[in-house]
């Protein structure tokens, strides 16, 4: 509830505008493989990678509506609408929760854009390991469990975990 009213629970309390610089500059001479591409960054702030899909809304003293993945639709949409979908290069990227949720929507990102278009997907961290700690216990697992089924993630972890050949571990108990 804390980052309900944060920039990490809420693009409202987010920058409008974010300069790109690296890998995602438009200066040719500091970014000379990615510069004119298109370029998308998943930036934090749903707290399951835009994956979350929860029909009803939460109450726990406060409302919660968990729906990512709705949120992540919603702007695909519109990118599309102002010239995505003719793009002949596209590169998505984030760090962090939005590195994960590069990886989680990769896919799909690339479904959405010209069978010809090249596509390029960076996750700057975001990488979360099922191993376990110093402690010898898997707290990662436990956590992303709990976020999974608050979420209501399972079927795009799943879907994830199956298509890379893991065994859907994540919501065991």
């Amino acid at each position: 509830a804390s980052r309900q009213k944060s920039m990490l629970g809420s693009s409202h309390y987010m920058e409008r505008q974010v300069e790109f610089a690296g890998m995602l500059s438009d200066d040719e001479d500091q970014n000379p493989d990615f510069h004119n591409w298109n370029k998308v960054k998943i930036r934090y702030c749903d707290g399951a990678s835009f994956s979350g899909n929860v029909k009803d809304e939460l109450q726990n003293g406060t409302k919660f509506f968990f729906r990512g993945q709705r949120i992540w639709e919603a702007v695909m949409d519109e990118l599309l609408v102002k010239g995505l979908r003719h793009a002949k290069q596209a590169f998505l990227t984030g760090c962090s929760a939005g590195g994960l949720a590069t990886y989680i929507h990769c896919d799909g990102f690339r479904a959405l854009l010209p069978k010809d278009s090249r596509v390029k997907c960076l996750a700057d961290g975001g990488f979360f390991l099922d191993v376990e700690d110093i402690s010898k216990q898997r707290t990662l697992r436990a956590f992303y469990s709990d976020v999974v089924r608050l979420q209501g993630s399972e079927e795009e972890v799943f879907a994830l975990q199956f298509k890379h050949g893991s065994r859907p571990v994540l919501l065991s108990s």
